[in-house]
């Protein structure tokens, strides 16, 4: 019977981070079952373990044929072939995240001829806390998997691998967070703040609110008797998985939405839907009878945004670029030897919102505040804004952090000896 190697670890990882920036990821423990033959007794061979990175983009034509087939075996079933799967997927890049090697010491005085032994290795790998999730994507996937390799004396290798699921966390540490744009060329809008409260345990709802600063919250018209104040009627609203296949410069790790190094770009709408309504500032008069603002607050409104994301959206973890660039990693050959390559590809996701404002103006007397004109609702401006979409869990992050004791960086493998103290 020949040696061989069987992986045990878990399945799926987690990685927690905050809103800082700050991370927190526990190492991948798991062990390696050696069975070896008595050509290995007496030897020490090397152990070699891997967290490796794969980054796979669609093959559009692959794909085409595989969806072709499986439509073609609904109708020809008893007629064709159905063990054969097509590969719908390309390799783009192979890196090592984290390795982890040791020399193992093999001793057996009562093998027998032809007996296989076995023995269990402990092993701990670390994961840096800005590894881009496990995810799917329009463009391509993001996958991990755990290899286990042995190389004999004689340099000959053996190895096994494991696929394991990385999932990225919030440990939300504020309630909300901002983003503010202003528009000079606007005539009616010139600041919006969009404040998105921070989702927690599910990402299946967005709360947020535009507070928008108008240009002149009160104007006067050419009659000395009327006044005019500018209106919003209706907000549409998108809500979109931008994912990008970029190329990494190795020598100098940036990126760059040009067109040299941007090499596929694919916006999906997740969902989308209006609000209707009469916003405008205090000064108008069918406003006033609302709600009653400060003069500080007289050219500014707010209008809450209540979004549902469908459950079927099957959204992918945000991938930022500076995960990348701030992971330590080697590109790696599709042969298993470490590349010389200069480029890689890698997937970017990002979410945001897209709002569009159709914008309206009253015209009113200055003496009865009465309604004498209204202009035509137009579209005047489209605002977009990036959105955190994150699984969020309810725990403290420094809980999370400090919650286990240190671990020893290697675990014997077999029990010390014990001297008797006479």
């Amino acid at each position: 019977m020949s040696s061989k190697l069987q992986l045990v670890c878990p399945s799926e990882h987690d990685i927690y981070f905050n809103l800082d920036g700050d991370g927190y990821a526990e190492p991948i423990n798991g062990s390696v079952k050696l069975h070896y033959n008595e050509a290995l007794v007496g030897t020490a061979p090397q152990l070699q373990l891997r967290l490796i990175r794969t980054v796979a983009s669609e093959n559009k034509q692959t794909a085409i044929s595989a969806r072709e087939s499986q439509f073609l075996r609904k109708i020809k079933r008893p007629f064709l072939n159905t063990t054969k799967q097509e590969e719908s997927y390309k390799i783009e890049s192979c890196a090592i995240i984290n390795e982890t090697t040791r020399h193992i010491s093999l001793f057996d005085q009562t093998r027998t001829s032809g007996c296989t032994n076995s023995i269990n290795i402990p092993f701990s790998i670390a994961v840096p806390v800005n590894t881009p999730g496990t995810t799917t994507t329009s463009l391509g996937k993001i996958t991990y998997s755990i290899i286990a390799t042995m190389l004999t004396p004689g340099r000959d290798s053996f190895n096994t691998a494991q696929p394991i699921h990385l999932a990225r966390k919030l440990i939300p540490d504020r309630h909300s967070i901002q983003h503010i744009r202003s528009y000079s060329k606007s005539p009616v809008i010139n600041q919006i703040t969009l404040s998105q409260d921070i989702p927690v345990d599910s990402n299946s709802w967005l709360s947020a609110c535009a507070n928008i600063s108008l240009r002149q919250a009160m104007t006067m018209t050419q009659r000395d008797s009327e006044f005019k104040c500018a209106t919003i009627r209706t907000i549409h609203w998108r809500v979109e998985e931008v994912t990008r296949l970029v190329t990494q410069d190795e020598n100098n790790l940036q990126y760059t939405d040009n067109a040299d190094f941007l090499k596929e770009e694919s916006v999906r709408e997740i969902c989308s839907g209006k609000h209707k309504g009469y916003w405008s500032s205090h000064h108008n008069p069918l406003v006033k009878q609302r709600h009653q603002k400060s003069e500080e607050q007289d050219s500014t409104l707010d209008i809450p945004l209540e979004i549902s994301i469908p459950k079927t959206a099957h959204l992918s973890s945000r991938v930022d670029e500076t995960f990348y660039t701030s992971t330590p990693s080697r590109v790696l050959g599709l042969s298993g030897e470490d590349s010389p390559m200069d480029e890689s590809n890698v997937i970017i996701v990002e979410h945001r919102l897209k709002l569009d404002f159709i914008t309206g103006e009253d015209t009113f007397d200055t003496r009865s505040n009465n309604l004498v004109d209204r202009k035509p609702h137009r579209s005047t401006l489209s605002a977009i804004f990036p959105l955190l979409i994150e699984n969020g869990v309810k725990c403290d992050f420094e809980a999370v952090a400090f919650s286990n004791p240190p671990r020893y960086e290697d675990i014997s493998l077999s029990p010390p000896e014990y001297i008797t103290l006479e």
